[in-house]
């Protein structure tokens, strides 16, 4: 069990909702004892107490908005304490619609939840578990990250920053006891995708269930593989990236069914 290799709790940032909510009760079912950090008190508080009646383990909620000044730090304090061995980089946000016409605060927000944040986290927990000799950091990147990505162009190039950062740690720090994972899920049944202003029955894509994410994640991270993309067509889309079309033809494809599939307000 990961619980016995790795230590006691989990912590999990975006954890009051989709792929973040998912992966804290997977991991209460595994017996964690959890950290969970997310901006919704009121969410947060809610999974708590339904993980600590149906599972029995320890629950601390940690509501903070991860942007906002010093948020990073306070939380290195709050769990100085605590046998963290398993960190779940989750807390993301997304961009979308013609660039030139998107908010520049917004952009950057973005950049530093998705970017900056995520490093910050991982130079304080990777210190961390190297001292300790055991652990593994999870870290969510997006099959965006494999490919430019039209009308998506700043997110998908924060993901791929992820991506190669996750791949990167995982030699790093193997020889170190410490597991490193990029887990890149396609579209998925979380809120994001209806903050989207885009009709996504003209893409050539399914949504996949939270639970099937997290259930590729924790085998991935169990195989100690250093990235994952959980569902087929959704492996196949990236081999087409990477292997069977140029890097101008991918990128040209998306922009192509972004056009067709999102609302013309936004293009």
């Amino acid at each position: 069990m990961l619980v016995k290799k790795y230590g006691e709790y989990a912590l999990i940032t975006g954890a009051s909702s989709g792929i973040g909510k998912e992966f804290a009760i997977s991991l209460a079912k595994e017996g964690f004892n959890l950290f969970l950090v997310a901006r919704r008190a009121k969410e947060l508080d809610s999974l708590a107490q339904e993980l600590r009646e149906t599972s029995k383990v320890d629950v601390i909620v940690h509501a903070t908005d991860l942007t906002s000044q010093n948020s990073v730090e306070e939380l290195e304090v709050y769990t100085q304490n605590i046998d963290i061995g398993l960190v779940i980089l989750n807390a993301g946000m997304q961009t979308h619609g013609s660039f030139i016409k998107t908010s520049l605060v917004e952009q950057e927000k973005m950049l530093e939840l998705n970017v900056m944040i995520p490093m910050k986290m991982a130079h304080i927990f990777a210190n961390r578990l190297v001292k300790k000799g055991s652990g593994s950091i999870i870290f969510l990147s997006s099959t965006f990250a494999y490919q430019a990505v039209p009308y998506f162009s700043n997110y998908a190039a924060s993901k791929s920053y992820i991506l190669n950062f996750a791949e990167a740690l995982h030699v790093e720090l193997a020889p170190k006891g410490v597991d490193v994972l990029a887990l890149s899920p396609g579209l998925t049944k979380t809120e994001m995708p209806d903050k989207i202003a885009m009709d996504f029955s003209k893409m050539p894509i399914s949504m996949m269930e939270t639970d099937a994410v997290v259930y590729t994640a924790l085998n991935a991270l169990k195989d100690k593989k250093s990235s994952v993309i959980p569902g087929g067509r959704n492996k196949m889309m990236a081999f087409m990236a990477q292997k069977m079309m140029s890097r101008a033809s991918i990128a040209n494809m998306f922009g192509s069914m972004n056009v067709k599939a999102m609302e013309a307000s936004i293009l």
